[in-house]
């Protein structure tokens, strides 16, 4: 692997809910409930790793917000499943206002079992891209290709 390569992976998992629970990003949570599924709700992270193999997980989550639960409880299972160093691990929220909740899921027993399986697909989506690393060349700027005119 030559110094100016890296190895990049990737995985997704769609996590959609199986039962009506309460969305997120609405004045009222109570009211507005999962009714059917328009777009997949997913789970994605990319792990980027230098020749050193200095690791880094960005993960993106399908929610309106982060929980707190996610940094309390997720990132550690993260961190332990996958070996990296919690401080390399980037979780962040796409705000999607129209994504099930998983906060306050004490409250709410459906809610509490889709927690639990979207922060379970939090860990798989991060096992599964360090696994999928292939070597992959970085550039920065522009690039033009003449024959297609982009």
């Amino acid at each position: 692997m030559s110094e100016k390569t890296f190895r990049v992976g990737y995985h997704r998992i769609p996590v959609d809910p199986t039962e009506p629970i309460p969305l997120t990003g609405f004045s009222n949570e109570a009211v507005r409930y999962h009714k059917e599924v328009a777009q997949e709700i997913c789970t994605t992270c990319v792990a980027i790793s230098d020749k050193d193999d200095n690791t880094v997980l960005m993960i993106g989550v399908d929610l309106c917000t982060i929980d707190p639960e996610i940094y309390e409880s997720v990132l550690p299972r993260v961190a332990e499943a996958t070996g990296i160093d919690k401080t390399r691990i980037y979780i962040a929220a796409t705000h999607t206002h129209a994504s099930p909740g998983v906060r306050r899921a004490d409250l709410c027993p459906a809610t509490r079992r889709y927690a639990d399986r979207f922060y379970d697909a939090i860990v798989e989506s991060a096992v599964k891209a360090l696994e999928d690393r292939k070597p992959s060349g970085m550039m920065t700027g522009s690039y033009y290709d003449a024959e297609s005119g982009h």
